[in-house]
């Protein structure tokens, strides 16, 4: 009679054993996964109970009614300048931000867990509440700065910021505008708002670039995971994912050989050594409203109220750098035409690497590039081939030698087929009317981005012996740091140059490209009206700093605390 079990019988229950393991383990993890994400749904919801009640519970002492606050790390709540201690039973978030109107929280977004990969939001107070893979961070209003808008087919209309009015997934990115005095107080959601003509209720048009890290999948001609190897005339996509002002990513965002691709995130989203959550870029090279002599030498500039970022009107050109970047400060000087609080906006002529982060978010799934109305022969932003450099022309076309007549206005959003897209959505960073414009075609556009080597041929102008400036490229004073991008050598390759749309983008669609030098020392972008395949948004090139004819600027206004 036997007593035991053979070697090779063992062997066999082990192996079944294992077997059985594989097949449960993860379906027991994903049981698991699935209680904790359901558990973290149930938590948001007392958790925001919880805070309409200690909201009403304050306005028994005191009017207290916050428009949104931003949740900290202890799960407590910084409304304006006040916080809030939320008591619940269960998890809290640890960041994210949560939308009050009238003691109603009417929105809870990016709701960030411990533990949990996904965000928890909710749109509306009656709808349900959702985990979702994608953060995109919140369009910053700063105050009553900017109003959100949203175009209908027809015409701009306002939004109810505390209602969903973009998405960038599907290529639809937040638009906001500065509206005038005279209609700022009577203007109200679903109101239409008028941005052309003498009468325009708007003074400028401003798009949202949301903080976020990329990196470049492919090096050209080398095919990876599957598909075509690009090559610099026919660009693949660079990865994008949306970050907030906590994640700060520092890894290899380019392919080298041996060496895995990381995550980077993009430079223009730290200023001065503060991190932000995204800037607003003119929607449109900067124009002006009247005849004026500038000639502004600081930041107090009061001609600066003439400044409009608008369609359809011819832009601003023929101002010597310096002039352009105090003409953008003068903006939110004190009593500012435009209601700039300068304590919480800082209005700023681009900067190199804040052109970089819109041309390389239009390149992504999120911009023109993942638009599926546009074939790969069109997924370049068409050119702005308009001879009397107005805002918001395109001729439907990647490239074209000859200046166009027929050239089509922004708003001409009309599918043409054939994998055309819109004619004149075409000629913006999206694709469609939500996009920014002219940043292909136009005029050149100067950055603030220099050689630092050409020290002394950009800072401080000499006198003639009546006082006047000897050099006009030059700036009388250096100004802060965090106004400009400084490059050591003509090197573009430097880890400090990248996001910038230099090396890393180099000769895309066959874009052309010049750095900097010591006698052309300023960086300026875009290309011109009458560039042919040589000019586009992944174009870089080099200028005096002197005004001229063909040079324009645009304006960028980003949160300041």
């Amino acid at each position: 009679m036997r007593k035991g079990f053979t070697l090779i019988e063992l062997l066999a229950v082990i192996v079944i054993l294992a077997v059985i393991l594989l097949i449960t383990i993860p379906r027991v993890y994903n049981i698991v996964k699935i209680s904790n994400e359901k558990g973290i749904l149930i938590s948001a919801d007392r958790y925001i109970n919880a805070i309409e009640k200690q909201i009403l519970s304050i306005n028994t002492i005191e009017e207290f009614n916050p428009s949104e606050c931003k949740i900290k790390e202890d799960g407590n709540l910084i409304c304006d300048t006040k916080e809030i201690v939320v008591d619940v039973d269960g998890v809290k978030p640890i960041n994210g931000m949560i939308i009050v109107d009238n003691t109603n929280v009417t929105r809870a977004l990016n709701l960030k867990y411990e533990n949990i990969e996904k965000y928890v939001t909710k749109d509306g107070i009656d709808s349900e509440y959702v985990l979702t893979e994608e953060y995109i961070p919140i369009p910053n209003l700063m105050g009553n700065t900017l109003t959100p808008v949203v175009y209908d087919g027809v015409n701009w209309k306002i939004v109810n910021e505390k209602e969903k009015w973009y998405d960038y997934s599907k290529q639809e990115w937040a638009n906001a505008v500065i509206l005038t005095d005279e209609v700022k107080d009577t203007k109200q959601v679903g109101d239409i708002v008028t941005v052309e003509g003498q009468d325009s209720d708007v003074l400028g048009m401003f798009v949202w670039i949301p903080r976020y890290s990329y990196t470049i999948k492919y090096p050209y001609g080398v095919q990876l995971e599957g598909g075509s190897a690009p090559s610099q005339t026919t660009p693949g996509a660079i990865d994008i994912k949306f970050v907030d002002q906590n994640t700060k990513e520092k890894g290899n965002s380019t392919y080298t050989s041996g060496k895995p691709r990381g995550w980077l995130t993009h430079p223009a989203f730290t200023f001065g050594g503060e991190e932000l959550s995204g800037i607003w870029i003119g929607k449109f090279e900067t124009s002006c409203n009247k005849n004026v002599s500038f000639l502004c030498s600081d930041e107090t500039c009061s001609n600066s109220d003439a400044i409009r970022i608008l369609p359809n009107v011819s832009s601003l050109r023929s101002q010597k750098l310096s002039d352009m970047f105090y003409i953008s400060r003068s903006m939110s000087r004190d009593d500012n035409i435009f209601g700039i609080n300068q304590q919480m906006t800082n209005s700023h002529l681009i900067k190199n690497s804040e052109w970089g982060a819109a041309a390389y978010l239009s390149q992504s799934k999120y911009g023109k590039y993942g638009n599926n109305l546009y074939t790969n022969d069109n997924k370049e932003i068409y050119q702005n081939k308009s001879k009397n450099y107005i805002t918001g022309m395109s001729n439907g076309t990647p490239s074209q030698l000859e200046y166009s007549q027929e050239q089509c206005k922004y708003n001409d959003i009309n599918d043409r087929g054939e994998g055309k897209g819109s004619c004149g959505g075409g000629a913006s960073t999206t694709g469609n009317i939500s996009g920014i414009y002219d940043m292909s075609g136009g005029a050149y556009e100067y950055a603030m981005g220099y050689l630092s080597t050409a020290y002394t041929s950009v800072w401080g102008a000499g006198t003639d012996k009546n006082g006047n400036e000897v050099d006009s490229a030059k700036f009388a004073i250096k100004i802060d740091d965090k106004y400009f991008d400084s490059y050591i050598d003509t090197n573009s390759l430097n880890e400090q140059n990248k996001g910038h749309a230099l090396d890393e983008t180099a000769h895309w669609y066959s874009d052309g490209v010049s750095f900097p030098t010591l006698s052309e020392p300023w960086f300026d972008r875009g290309g011109i009206a009458d560039n042919a395949k040589d000019g586009g948004i992944f174009r870089y090139g080099k200028w005096y700093g002197s005004g001229y004819s063909r040079d324009a600027f645009r304006i960028v206004l980003s949160p300041a605390k």
